[in-house]
């Protein structure tokens, strides 16, 4: 039986952090659907926007329970590929990250959860799977998975 990979994009990670429920219950429920990852990207994103030492310890904390996915030159490589292939979409610096997570998500068979649904919801690549969370709404708990 193959078990189920989530890739959780920094904004849901961060949301958990800052005790928004939405997120904590998302997390929950994929949790016990299948494994909770992150990229290092999204690990790197969630500490740079710790803004004290406890929020810095909470990070380590979490991150103890969400696996990490290091960055190896084979996502960097599908990255890239991604982001010549969609230049509208990761035209940016910033952007330039999500392509990495979309690549980490891509090479680990993830589905990659975000709320980033702006840039994300363009994303058309065969065998990159997205949850994409409306950040608007009360509940963020997708319909089965």
């Amino acid at each position: 039986m193959t078990t189920t990979v989530f890739l959780i994009d920094s904004g849901i990670l961060i949301r958990h952090l800052r005790r928004d429920s939405r997120a904590s219950l998302l997390l929950d429920h994929l949790s016990e659907r299948g494994d909770v990852t992150a990229s290092a990207i999204s690990v790197f994103e969630v500490y740079r926007g710790s803004r004290t030492d406890m929020e810095t310890a909470a990070a380590r904390d979490l991150f103890t329970e969400v696996a990490s996915k290091d960055i190896d030159a084979g996502i960097a490589e599908i990255g890239s590929e991604i982001a010549r292939a969609h230049p509208g979409i990761f035209s940016t610096d910033r952007a330039t990250a999500d392509a990495l997570i979309a690549g980490t998500a891509y090479t680990q068979h993830a589905i990659l959860v975000t709320l980033n649904t702006r840039r994300f919801s363009r994303l058309r690549i065969p065998g990159l799977d997205l949850l994409l969370i409306n950040q608007q709404a009360a509940d963020w708990i997708p319909a089965p998975i």
